[in-house]
Parts: structure tokens; sequence; C-alpha cells
């Protein structure tokens, strides 16, 4: 499906019509423009959760990977931005970060089933990381405002009891003052 918004208006006339389209529209817009990409590997909307994000400037759809797997001594790039009127695909159209989107492997990909499957996870508006040594998977959710910490034993599969927290939520350290306002980010729930 193609996506043209007429070059005549305005770019807030734009904005205003990709937001009238609705949030589940753009996200399958966003995906639609992902999946032009012709990648080399197959990446599936299953494994993330999408938001929608606007201002003054354009419209992004944002799709946070669910599951990250943290192989070890490297630096990888696990989310997708799609800012909708340039539709420019972060991190595919990137060229310093082309090279350093994480793709599972099969034998990674299986561990994240197992682990999703073992511990009941994704949980919503939570982070999830999984890391490994040669007899644990170190399994770390954690969001602004609670952390969950399991370790899975390689050999008999049980975890551990989950270390569990909440963090102290600190105020804005300056609420009312006003910068750049108008090109604050703003979810469409």
């Amino acid at each position: 499906m193609d996506y043209i918004l007429s070059t005549s208006e305005t770019m807030q006339e734009d904005i205003n019509k990709l937001v009238s389209m609705g949030k589940q529209a753009l996200i399958q817009m966003a995906w639609d423009l992902i999946m032009d990409k012709q990648l080399d590997f197959r990446i599936f909307p299953e494994d993330y959760e999408a938001s929608v994000w606007v201002n003054s400037k354009d419209v992004q759809v944002k799709f946070r990977r669910l599951m990250r797997y943290i192989p070890e001594s490297s630096y990888l790039e696990y989310d997708i931005s799609v800012a909708l009127l340039g539709k420019k695909v972060s991190p595919f159209d990137d060229w310093f970060y082309q090279n350093n989107f994480f793709v599972p492997d099969k034998e990674q990909q299986q561990t994240i089933s197992y682990l999703k499957k073992l511990l009941g996870l994704p949980y919503s508006y939570m982070n999830h990381e999984i890391s490994e040594d040669d007899e644990n998977y170190y399994v770390n959710t954690n969001s602004e405002t609670a952390f969950r910490h399991y370790i899975v034993n390689k050999k008999s599969g049980e975890p551990s009891e989950p270390l569990e927290g909440t963090y102290v939520v600190l105020p804005q350290p300056f609420p009312d003052c006003e910068f750049d306002e108008e090109n604050q980010w703003v979810e469409i729930k």
C-alpha cells in the first residue's frame, strides 16, 4: 500500500491528516514501510510493542522490542522508529546502525521463547533483557517505577524466586519551564 501525502499542503495539515487516520492505521502504515525495506532477515510485529507519537514536525511510530537478548561484548539496536512524513525507518536508514540491528539466531530465538513461556513474559510497559553465562540465564525486567530479576539454571530449568522492587519516582526538576514545548513528542493513545 502506498501512502502519499500532498506536497501542496502545509506540514501541519499533513500531520493532522495522518493523526486523523487513527493509531492502528498509522502502526500498519509504519509496518508496511519497514517491510518495504526488503531486509535480509525477518522480523515479526508480535515481537514489538508499538506506540504512536506526534509533535509539530512529524508523526513517529516506535516499535519497542519486547524481549532483548544481550550477547556478550556487543552493542546492538533493538527498537525501530518510523518517521511517517519523511518515510525514514531507523535504524535501517541510518548507515551507522544498519549492521547493529539485533536479529536472533535460531538458538537465541529458542532461548527467548523458552524463557517467555517459563516466566510468563512479556509484561506490558516493561523492558526485558536476557543474558547468560555457562550455568544460568539472567532475565531482567524493568520500567520507570519497578524491576524484577530472575536467574534460571540452564541444567535444572528452575527459575529463582524473583528479586522485585520499586523505584522512587522523582519529580521533574523544572515542571513550569517550557523547553521548546511545540516540538515535544506526545503519545497518541
